[in-house]
């Protein structure tokens, strides 16, 4: 996973980025079911002025390699406060 930032400052926008290297054909078999499945990747905001501790979580849902829906909870919560309709097809 690479971040265009490590730190982000309040109101900043960044950049995830998830790959899986092609050079390693032993994870053919994940990028298979990542194409053929749906999956979840969960992003994780803290505070670093504080403990490290996590304060807001980012959950996209991905069918195939579509992000087909974005929930925002905070991390001491088990449902999301904010979450995006699903993608049409």
């Amino acid at each position: 996973m690479r971040l265009t930032q490590t730190v982000v400052p309040p109101e900043e926008i960044f950049r995830v980025t998830a790959s899986i290297p092609v050079d390693r054909p032993e994870l053919e078999p994940l990028r298979e079911a990542i194409r053929q499945g749906s999956w979840e990747v969960e992003v994780r905001y803290g505070n670093i002025d504080e403990d490290d501790s996590v304060d807001l979580v980012t959950t996209l849902s991905i069918s195939g390699t579509r992000v087909r829906q974005v929930a925002f909870r905070w991390a001491d919560d088990d449902e999301p406060f904010l979450i995006s309709g699903p993608a049409d097809d």
